[in-house]
């Protein structure tokens, strides 16, 4: 009889001390999208190559890793982003987590969104630098200033250069590490809102619409039709120093630009030069004149670059085209001519998606900048227009400077309607689904060595490409309909 209850006080103690958690995150099919740099120049990617070591415990898929970057920030992270549940701290305040380290050290979990407002938390477990090991963070022992956490949370960041205590090194004076996460282990909370994670995720036709989201906004064309109300700027440089400053001038009529019914006409004169080293007298550049920059023309180490844009921050989570035509162009070939649409942060510096056309000397013709929904949901400001880039100009000498000129590009019906059709997501972890106004004739996909991998003549307005034949790279798919072509560039994640 003492047995008995000897062994059933062990298997009460035994259960006890073991934790079932309701959720697990393996990380499988995640992109960079769901696992996060923050802050220095940490690189965080989703990888599923084997990692040496011993207890590999998650060599069987992706795993989250991190490497941190010499003369950066100590506090360098990786995040998740949760997909199907918060992750519940209420009652349940650990979790587990499958870290990888091949020296001894310790791993700073941080909880990151409380949902419904509420203190992040923070907490610690150290690692003996064996390869993969089973980490328990509990949030009732709050490390980095923080408190006990209790509430559902959006995100979970891991810190590898913790050091128990605080963070190793100083700004700018970090370590280069590699570290590896996968089987996050957590009690489920509420379903994440899949409609707004900035994810294509549960029944969403993209990203964070259609399905059961709002329906996905129609794609918006861009042609000029002579109603735009046009902003500018100037940008000056010295080619040895780089960027000097930049100002607003009142309009683009200081630019020398002639908004005409069907365009604009674009002259490089930024009229902002003066022959005599005095301020110009109507007052226009007064705050910004230099004589050292804007009586000096011809000298090749001092460039003016003026914008003519339009900033329209609605088109933010829609598919973009940006058409037009340049039907002369007679500018001299030492200034560069651009048409972009840009995507800028707060900060207004690129997102990296925006998408510029270089012209080369005397080129016209049609044009065409497309940016994807995708992107355009990453960015603050949208912008579109042209921009002219050279020597400051003489005014006496503008007949000989040429200018160039840009209007609406003239299209079919069919082209028209080609310019509205779509392919998504776009990269996929799956197939692709295009969608279009009119018949798809035929639909071709190559490689970047122009191998065609798939062909199909739908006859539809919508199609899928499929992707099971194709590897991780870049395609490019040729789609018909109404007998004119177009070629978007795909990714296969």
């Amino acid at each position: 009889m003492k047995k008995i209850t000897l062994l059933t006080f062990l298997f009460s103690a035994m259960f006890a001390f073991s934790q079932t958690y309701t959720a697990t995150e393996d990380f499988t099919g995640l992109t960079t999208v769901e696992f996060q740099n923050d802050n220095g120049s940490t690189n965080s990617t989703v990888e599923n190559a084997s990692l040496s070591g011993s207890n590999a415990v998650a060599s069987d898929g992706d795993y989250g890793q991190i490497i941190t970057q010499a003369a950066s920030q100590p506090w360098q992270a990786g995040y998740l982003v949760l997909q199907d549940n918060y992750m519940d701290l209420t009652t349940t305040r650990t979790i587990e987590v499958d870290v990888y380290s091949d020296t001894a050290t310790f791993i700073l979990a941080k909880a990151v969104g409380a949902v419904g407002g509420g203190a992040d938390g923070a907490t610690d477990a150290s690692h003996p630098g064996n390869g993969w090991a089973t980490l328990e963070f509990d949030f009732d022992v709050p490390k980095d200033g923080g408190a006990a956490s209790a509430s559902q949370f959006e995100k979970l960041f891991f810190f590898p250069l913790w050091n128990g205590t605080g963070f190793d090194g100083s700004e700018n004076n970090s370590a280069v590490t590699t570290t590896a996460y996968d089987n996050v282990k957590y009690t489920a909370g509420d379903s994440t809102d899949t409609c707004s994670n900035g994810i294509l995720d549960g029944d969403e036709t993209d990203i964070d619409c259609g399905g059961s989201c709002a329906t996905c906004p129609d794609p918006v064309v861009i042609e000029l039709d002579g109603s735009e109300v046009w902003e500018s700027y100037i940008n000056v440089f010295d080619l040895a120093d780089g960027y000097q400053f930049g100002f607003a001038p009142s309009g683009p009529e200081s630019l020398k630009t002639e908004v005409v019914p069907d365009g604009v006409n674009f002259f490089p004169n930024f009229d902002v030069w003066d022959a005599n080293d005095a301020t110009p007298g109507d007052g226009e550049f007064d705050s910004q004149w230099n004589s050292t920059w804007f009586s000096s023309p011809g000298i090749p180490s001092k460039k003016v670059e003026a914008n003519l844009y339009i900033t329209d921050n609605a088109l933010i989570g829609s598919d973009i085209t940006f058409n037009g035509k340049i039907p002369s162009n007679s500018l001299l070939g030492t200034y560069e001519v651009r048409v972009f649409i840009k995507t800028l942060n707060g900060g207004f510096a690129d997102t990296g998606a925006s998408d510029v056309k270089i012209l080369t000397a005397s080129e016209t013709g049609d044009f065409s900048l497309s940016v994807t929904r995708e992107e355009s949901l990453g960015a603050t400001f949208i912008q579109y227009g042209f921009a002219v880039y050279g020597e400051i100009a003489d005014p006496n000498t503008e007949f000989i400077l040429g200018n160039v000129k840009f209007s609406s590009e003239t299209l079919g019906v069919a082209n028209n309607e080609l310019n509205v059709f779509k392919i998504y997501p776009n990269p996929t972890l799956g197939d692709w689904t295009v969608k279009a106004q009119n018949t798809i004739q035929a639909i071709q996909v190559f490689d970047i060595l122009g191998k065609e991998v798939f062909a199909s003549r739908p006859n539809n307005t919508e199609a899928i490409i499929s992707t099971d034949a194709l590897r991780t790279g870049v395609y490019f798919a040729k789609v018909t309909s109404n007998n004119v072509e177009k070629t978007v560039k795909l990714i296969k994640q």
